[in-house]
């Protein structure tokens, strides 16, 4: 992993009994790391720590960033995309804007419908 920190969460309640304090102190490990998969972020050991006050899970290794996602998008046809001198029109300028990208980053593609 090339940059990583350790991250810290803790919750503070009120004073909880033993049996629902080790079924959340359970959920919280499982649902920590579960939130940091579908976030991207690879991440090291999930501990869980508790006291009758205090739920705490700390997580060793977290990624700062996630890596790098290439997409691929299917826009609008290029013959609608781009007139007659190569420049985009407005179906490209909105397809690129929906897509948080800039009408100079997008590419013409072939494929099996032409």
């Amino acid at each position: 992993m090339a940059d990583t920190r350790d991250f810290l969460l803790e919750i503070g309640t009120e004073e909880m009994p033993s049996a629902p304090l080790m079924n959340a102190a359970q959920q919280l490990g499982g649902l920590v790391a579960k939130g940091l998969d579908a976030a991207g972020l690879a991440h090291g050991e999930v501990r869980v720590i508790s006291t009758p006050r205090r739920l705490a899970a700390l997580v060793s290794d977290v990624a700062v960033a996630t890596d790098e996602i290439h997409e691929v998008k299917r826009g609008p046809k290029a013959a609608i995309a781009f007139d007659e001198g190569g420049r985009p029109t407005k179906a490209a300028l909105g397809f690129a804007r929906k897509c948080g990208a800039d009408a100079a980053d997008l590419v013409r593609r072939v494929d099996a419908d032409g």
